[in-house]
């Protein structure tokens, strides 16, 4: 008995540190580089084998609502509409709870267009001091090959990212967005990496911008009618 003790212990440590490793996210153990800040959003950069590789975005904002801003993000037929180039972002088969496979459309013009299916999920911490930390996350589906490739539209692979919303104290909130892509475009990396930090510092303010527009167009109609 004092043997089989002995043997479930350490296969019971094993197992406990293979559940928390499996949870460690792509962007999670990066160390992010400081980049310049545009206006009240701090950029950040990570690199790989002297190959810049991933963005990071972040801001600090106050009198807005965490909940509003993740249900914005969770509400995806709004996402041609706040993130520009998205053609098409639909939801394909569900995983789990709150786990789904998306298919996604990009428009490249004037290059040829991208798509690609990616594993989302999403879901709410909450902290010691009843704060919450919401957050949604993508990663590449190992098995899009099995879906049509159609014709003028290249798929890509490598697509990984991550949103975090998390509120502070004094009615602040922290918003965070992580991405590495690798579009498969023939050009220069400083090109690529100045479109990429344009594009992950953009995708913050269309999320501001979008809920902002959303509160005046209801202001507005409450008024007229």
């Amino acid at each position: 008995m004092k043997i089989f003790k002995y043997f479930i212990f350490p296969v019971f440590i094993i197992l406990f540190n293979f559940s928390i490793k499996a949870d460690i996210f792509f962007f999670d153990n990066f160390k992010w580089v400081k980049e310049k800040k545009f206006d009240d959003i701090k950029l950040y950069t990570y690199k790989n084998v002297n190959t810049i590789t991933s963005f990071k975005a972040e801001t600090i904002i106050k009198n807005q609502d965490a909940k509003l801003l993740y249900d914005t993000l969770l509400d995806f037929k709004n996402y041609p509409y706040i993130f520009p180039r998205t053609i098409t972002f639909e939801k394909k088969e569900q995983f789990a709870n709150n786990k789904y496979l998306f298919y996604s459309l990009i428009n490249f013009s004037p290059l040829m267009n991208r798509d690609y299916y990616i594993e989302l999920e999403y879901y709410t911490q909450k902290l010691k001091n009843g704060n919450n930390i919401y957050i949604l996350r993508w990663s590449p589906y190992n098995q899009s090959g099995k879906f049509a490739v159609y014709k003028n539209i290249r798929r890509v692979k490598t697509i990984y990212g991550r949103w975090t919303i998390k509120e502070l104290e004094n009615n602040k909130l922290y918003i965070s967005v992580e991405y590495h892509n690798d579009f498969e475009i023939n050009a220069p990396a400083s090109i690529l990496n100045t479109v990429e930090k344009r594009s992950t510092v953009k995708a913050i303010n269309n999320l501001l911008n979008f809920i902002s527009d959303n509160k005046k167009s209801k202001i507005n109609h409450s008024i007229k009618h």
